[in-house]
């Protein structure tokens, strides 16, 4: 098995959103890249570098990533383990995001 797969069949990687999810959550809050970077600390460009699943990435902003979507409500679904998906926990106006 390539390292490249190794890597994205650790159990870090299960515990945390994929590229897809991020994407959707993202969607779901009508947010830009940059203003998830904006909300996780980190450049825009590590925002598009995860969204694009770059094996690059770190876990810490891939963290970053998540605290700020779920901040807002986002549930990421089946991070242990099932299928992977993406919900908003409440429904809110987007004004008021």
């Amino acid at each position: 098995m390539p390292l490249k797969s190794i890597r994205r069949t650790s159990s870090l990687a299960l515990s945390q959103p994929n590229a897809a999810q991020i994407r959707a959550a993202r969607a779901l809050l009508d947010w830009s890249q940059q203003i998830l970077a904006e909300r996780s600390g980190i450049a825009r460009r590590t925002v598009a570098a995860i969204e694009t699943g770059d094996d690059r990435v770190t876990a810490e902003s891939i963290r970053a990533v998540q605290g700020a979507l779920e901040a807002e409500g986002i549930v990421f679904l089946g991070l242990e383990g099932g299928a992977p998906g993406v919900k908003h926990s409440r429904e809110c106006d987007p004004d008021e995001r």
